[in-house]
């Protein structure tokens, strides 16, 4: 399958677009778009989803890739690029045909996710990598067990135990905001040997991270499966 670039409404994305109903709208890391979210991509579609992973560096396009990680810390503000999240959502709809979207991240993309399921409840499924929530919360980002609350759908997060950029703490404040929720399912998983950005690691890299990733993303493939095919 061919993957299209697109650019609308001062925002980018990667699609991979499929005749499905359901649709999963992809939150990378500070890493962007790269060869893991493409990879990603494809299997989502050969899963049967609509796949759209929005660009994270669309506005900064020349920006190395050694200084990703203090764009998104120190100038990204989440208030601002949810709505360009919200947008996708749009075009998912409207332009793909989507009925049922989920939304899947990874590191600030897993945050991301998540608190895009508590402002719009087209979101039916949040699927969150290790999302970062840094202590104490910096201004520019959407404090996301004070929202959590308000998530509709049902919930999957991946935590690590060894995670550098997100406390035991911060997981288990989100945990108990996700169970204070009355009619939706939540899934927290954790991986006490595994490290923040696991689910890209290969074996060779780190025997535990890699463990973790065939573990986490056969369940995070069939939680939306589960919660988007079933209608």
């Amino acid at each position: 399958m061919t993957l299209e670039n697109l650019a609308r409404d001062g925002t980018a994305a990667r699609l991979a677009r499929t005749a499905s109903k359901e649709a999963v709208l992809f939150i990378p890391s500070a890493q962007g778009l790269n060869g893991f979210v493409d990879d990603k991509l494809h299997e989502l579609a050969a899963a049967g989803f609509t796949a759209l992973a929005w660009d994270p560096f669309h506005s900064v396009p020349n920006l190395p890739a050694d200084q990703r990680s203090k764009h998104t810390d120190t100038v990204q503000q989440d208030p601002l690029v949810q709505k360009e999240h919200l947008r996708w959502l749009d075009f998912l709809q409207k332009d793909c045909g989507a009925e049922r979207i989920g939304v899947l991240g990874f590191c600030m993309g897993g945050r991301m996710a998540l608190t895009l399921a508590s402002a719009d409840a087209r979101v039916k499924a949040s699927v969150g990598f290790y999302p970062t929530m840094r202590d104490p919360k910096p201004a520019n980002v959407i404090d996301l067990p004070a929202v959590a609350p308000a998530i509709a759908c049902p919930v999957m997060v991946h935590c690590p135990g060894k995670d550098i950029l997100t406390s035991h703490a911060s997981f288990h404040k989100l945990r108990a905001a996700l169970e204070s929720r009355e009619g939706a399912a939540t899934l927290m998983n954790w991986y006490p040997k595994a490290h923040h950005g696991f689910q890209s690691k290969s074996k060779a890299e780190n025997a535990d991270d890699h463990e973790a990733g065939l573990l986490a993303w056969p369940a995070s493939m069939a939680f939306l499966k589960s919660a988007l095919k079933r209608a």
